[in-house]
């Protein structure tokens, strides 16, 4: 289970499916807002279904997007469920979440707002900004810095990163991967600097990322 910050409160994501609890959202709301809200309210309104049932369409329509993965695209209600006991709650897909928090309040709408841009699109600009200062320092470490040498340094995080090398698997990051990213291209470009030889900077880059991944694993458990 991931605890997601989220101002003064945190917000329970499922790590096996990446749903977020609904209930986590309007408790802090209800403590911040005037008018107190309901889950219920939310999937008692018509726009709630017709937007529902617009995901449904674009599942079948794109079954290969990140977005609507483990997903049971045949029902609407795969998109929200609710379960007792420990970890219990109103759980929703990340699409559906946004859209309820977006429905709480205009106010809300802005915090909501911010709140994606600020975990998703800052990380990934800082992914690209740290990119080209280390592309950088590796053309004033080398005497002789050739393409290939950029395309090797980048598959090297990217295997750190995402086990594996693959096309476009940057802009389909999640925030902790993101997150690793920024924060190996900080840590090589100060070994660059240094002129710490490759084969060592690899071995602690890997170091690094071994760590982050061990703890990363604990806290979302």
């Amino acid at each position: 289970m991931l605890k997601r910050d989220f101002y003064e409160s945190t917000v329970s994501q499922r790590s096996k499916d990446g749903f977020l609890n609904a209930n986590d959202l309007v408790n802090y709301y209800n403590q911040t807002g005037d008018k107190k809200k309901r889950i219920q309210h939310y999937l008692d309104n018509k726009q709630t279904a017709e937007f529902l049932e617009a995901l449904v369409n674009e599942s079948y329509n794109n079954r290969n997007s990140g977005y609507l993965k483990n997903v049971d695209i045949s029902a609407t209600d795969a998109f929200i469920n609710s379960t007792r006991g420990k970890n219990g709650g109103t759980w929703m897909h990340p699409l559906v979440f946004l859209d309820f928090a977006l429905w709480l309040s205009p106010h809300f709408k802005v915090k909501i707002y911010q709140w994606v841009y600020d975990n998703l699109v800052v990380f990934r600009n800082m992914a690209g900004d740290y990119y080209k200062e280390m592309c950088k320092e590796l053309l004033m470490s080398k005497v002789n810095t050739s393409a290939l040498d950029y395309v090797r340094e980048a598959n090297v995080l990217n295997k750190l990163v995402f086990d594996t090398v693959l096309k476009n698997q940057r802009n389909e990051a999640q925030e902790w991967q993101l997150d690793l990213m920024n924060r190996l291209q900080l840590y090589n470009i100060e070994m660059l600097k240094e002129r710490i030889t490759d084969d060592t900077r690899y071995i602690n880059l890997k170091a690094f990322a071994d760590i982050y991944k061990k703890t990363s694993r604990l806290n979302q458990t």
